[in-house]
């Protein structure tokens, strides 16, 4: 399991994650610790937040995993329990002589864990995310918008019916059509079939929703968002490309500010901000516009790498 970048990091967001990253390789992965037997070792529950995997394959080992599980929430920890973490990485090198790091941070201040990555030679990387910041005044919000987005989502408010799909109202035919809609949109099949059944389960289970629009009576346009208690996370989209010059995701993403403000969710995460040109233009432009409805950018860092005992 690698890359599991999500600012979430629910069960189902794990779960996603997890199989559109190894779905199509043929890397077959076995548990070798849970999140929970983790955060067992070091004594502090709920303090980590992912898996160490091994490949059956090459037996090389994965960690997957946050020290912070999302963005609006972070773990005090005193000194002995600092030391617990800290020994957690020496003490699974002494089991798994190779350990493949994948850990994200959003913690302000530099987590146990980090200073052991340092101090074995991995330098983190710095990673942006446009946020919404959210208020309990949605005009507040829809005043601070670009001109040009007030225009579109209103059109979407006249014009579009938009429905939400999560937990207390269920429609898994509108769930697959919008499965439809996102395999129409991007010209071939993207991912497995189990990615979305995994999505659809996360709608079920309250950790997550999905919002639709309808056009005339039918489907053009749609979004997918994770949740926790505190904070959601934008995960995909699609919309009717003939339809493209109207904004339709401008006003799903507006109503999905809407829907969290009434939930009392403090933060909405758009995706990467992306600030430098050299790269996939098409990125860029998907970054370019989520910014715009954003308020707040967040930097977290990011180690990738091996360590070795």
């Amino acid at each position: 399991m690698k890359n599991i970048l999500s600012p979430l990091y629910t069960r189902s967001a794990e779960a996603y994650y997890k199989e559109i990253q190894t779905s199509s390789a043929t890397i077959d992965f076995g548990l070798a610790h849970s999140s929970e037997s983790l955060n067992s070792i070091i004594q502090i529950s709920n303090f980590i937040t992912g898996n160490l995997s091994i490949d059956k394959n090459s037996h090389a080992a994965y960690l997957d995993f946050f020290g912070q599980p999302a963005t609006s929430s972070a773990i005090d920890l005193d000194k002995s329990q600092q030391k617990r973490v800290r020994k957690l990485i020496p003490l699974l090198l002494e089991e798994y002589k190779i350990i493949n790091i994948n850990f994200i941070s959003f913690n302000p201040y530099l987590n146990p864990l980090e200073e052991i990555f340092m101090q074995h030679g991995l330098r983190p990387a710095f990673k942006f995310l446009s946020s919404v910041e959210l208020q309990a005044d949605l005009s507040l919000f829809k005043s601070s918008l670009r001109k040009s987005y007030k225009s579109l989502v209103n059109w979407g408010k006249n014009n579009l019916d938009i429905r939400v799909l999560d937990s207390e109202n269920m429609d898994e035919e509108s769930f697959y059509a919008f499965k439809d809609l996102h395999m129409k949109a991007s010209g071939r099949k993207t991912r497995s079939n189990i990615s979305w059944d995994k999505q659809l389960a996360s709608i079920k289970c309250g950790e997550a929703f999905a919002l639709f629009g309808y056009l005339e009576g039918k489907l053009e346009t749609g979004g997918f968002f994770f949740v926790d208690k505190e904070n959601c996370y934008y995960g995909s989209a699609a919309s009717n490309r003939d339809l493209f010059n109207k904004g339709l995701m401008h006003s799903i993403i507006f109503s999905a500010v809407e829907y969290c403000m009434d939930k009392n969710i403090k933060n909405l995460v758009l995706g990467d901000k992306i600030f430098y040109e050299d790269v996939d233009p098409k990125m860029k432009s998907i970054s370019d516009f989520k910014s715009g409805f954003s308020n707040l950018t967040y930097q977290c860092r990011i180690f990738e790498g091996q360590l070795n005992n």
